[in-house]
């Protein structure tokens, strides 16, 4: 694994980081429960409830079932190579609830450089609705997702944010993430420490280096 992946696998960490909110529920139930697709079921998502806003995230394996988390983590297997689809699925429901004239947007980073931003949700005809809220189970490698150059048979973190803001002001209403570990990744933790680990290591080869060059006192 050379540095440039490191990198970007370290800046999707912090921002997943720096997303997280003081009303985010992990590995909870919907308050207008799981409706979409049949014998599904509700629980194991990430919810943020805010102003009035009832976003979910979760992470499940294809035809089986939703992923019991680690906090907002979700560790998911690689696909076999030659597979166009994940072995996953991630599932959101959205709720403004009073909310009037908003737009609520998916954004997909992965640790491998690619990404797919900002796809408003209401464009999807296929969305489940229950009273205000709509759901969906969607796949990396389904339209337009696979547009993000996803490649579902590679081990990767993906980093899946939500968000609900005002179209009049702006202002983001609600905001929930997840992480999903897809086959041979380490934990959030043992990548900080592979992280310092590899600058270490560098800065010990860089001490060495100058040292061997400087000149020595007659």
């Amino acid at each position: 694994m050379n540095c440039k992946t490191l990198a970007a696998a370290a800046a999707i960490l912090i921002t997943g980081l720096s997303c997280a909110s003081a009303t985010v529920v992990n590995d909870t139930t919907l308050t207008a429960g799981w409706h979409n697709g049949t014998g599904t079921v509700d629980g194991h998502f990430t919810v943020d409830q805010e102003n009035g806003v009832e976003l979910g995230l979760r992470a499940g394996i294809r035809f089986i079932g939703p992923i019991t988390p680690s906090g907002n983590i979700y560790v998911a297997p690689v696909s076999t190579p030659g597979s166009t689809l994940a072995l996953w699925n991630f599932e959101y429901s959205y709720d403004p609830g009073t909310n009037s004239n908003t737009s609520t947007t998916i954004t997909i980073k992965d640790s491998l450089g690619h990404s797919l931003a900002d796809i408003p949700l209401d464009l999807f005809s296929d969305n489940t609705h229950v009273g205000t809220a709509s759901q969906n189970s969607e796949n990396i490698g389904f339209l337009p997702f696979s547009l993000g150059l996803f490649d579902p048979t590679v081990a990767a973190i993906y980093l899946i944010d939500l968000a609900t803001t005002s179209n009049s002001t702006g202002a983001t209403l609600a905001s929930v993430n997840i992480q999903v570990n897809v086959g041979a990744v380490p934990e959030t933790s043992t990548w900080a420490m592979m992280i310092l680990g590899f600058c270490g290591v560098g800065f010990i080869a860089y001490r060495r280096r100058n040292q061997t060059s400087a000149p020595t006192a007659a």
